[in-house]
């Protein structure tokens, strides 16, 4: 927490520009999830889900380095790999979270340890609505799915579907023409460059970011994922891990904006990974924790 206030602390003071560089809401799918939720058609959100599925085999967690001990992906919570699941969620809707609840469910790892295998988080929303998030999911199979529900309809990426396969829903009572079909699944498109996209990786998610950062610093269009919404990604991710180790206690998302908000956690280091000699500290105890 307090690597967030450095760093809103020294955007301010530099004026410099800050982007942060998330590619996963820039798919076919996940920019088609913001069109339509910004046409207005679907009303207001009120729940809406994301997962992040990534399983592997125990001989490659901690990354393969048995031999390493002080690794740091052998003490990365799951809850810190948040972005993938969330961000989607948050440039769709505009949003900010306010309040995180995580959990997490346990298995042993390749060494016989107990380990996080997947952590869930409850994150309640700005406007009051709950996303359920599930970032860098163990668990089977391999996939990532969004889905946003709203008061008069809903729109997800479908499940098991085709790679662009989208599924866009409303009540029958809702519908914003009497032509539209109350339920359909069809292909989401590239609303533009899709040529360009198309040869850049992870489904075109890094070049959307390398073209918004560029007209980001020519003055031509201001990022969604400023600093402010950047450190609120991150803090969902490390509250989220102080409410798992607590069975779930819920922690406030607090708004770096305000400066006096800021010098709360200015000195807030606590941390899961140890230190070179394989001590984790925790701040005000007089003493510290061996880890392994």
């Amino acid at each position: 927490m307090a690597e967030a206030v450095a760093l809103v602390r020294a955007v301010e003071r530099t004026g410099g520009k800050y982007m942060l560089a998330e590619n996963y809401p820039f798919s076919k799918q996940r920019m088609e999830l913001a069109k339509v939720y910004k046409e207005g058609t679907l009303g207001e959100v009120g729940f809406a889900e994301g997962e992040y599925v990534h399983p592997g085999p125990k001989k490659f967690q901690g990354a393969g380095r048995n031999d390493e001990p002080l690794h740091w992906r052998k003490f990365n919570p799951k809850t810190f790999y948040s972005t993938h699941a969330m961000a989607p969620l948050m440039l769709a809707t505009g949003l900010s979270p306010v309040q995180v609840i995580a959990q997490t469910a346990m298995e042993p790892d390749a060494n016989g340890n107990l380990a996080d295998k997947t952590g869930i988080m409850m994150v309640r929303m700005s406007n009051g609505a709950i996303f359920r998030i599930a970032g860098s999911c163990g668990l089977q199979p391999h996939q990532n799915w969004y889905r946003l529900s709203c008061t008069k309809g809903s729109i997800e990426t479908v499940r098991g579907g085709g790679k662009n396969e989208m599924r866009l829903s409303y009540n029958s009572w809702c519908k914003p023409t009497p032509e539209t079909p109350a339920d359909q699944n069809y292909d989401a498109v590239w609303p533009s460059k899709g040529e360009l996209a198309d040869r850049s990786g992870h489904s075109g998610g890094d070049f959307w970011v390398v073209e918004k950062f560029i007209n980001y610093v020519r003055g031509e269009e201001e990022p969604f994922f400023t600093v402010y919404h950047a450190v609120e990604l991150s803090e969902i991710a490390i509250l989220g891990w102080r409410s798992a180790i607590g069975d779930g206690v819920p922690f406030a998302i607090p708004d770096l904006r305000d400066e006096e908000v800021r010098k709360i956690y200015e000195n807030d280091t606590l941390t899961p990974f140890p230190d070179e000699n394989g001590f984790c500290h925790y701040p005000n105890r007089a003493t510290s924790v061996k880890s392994f």
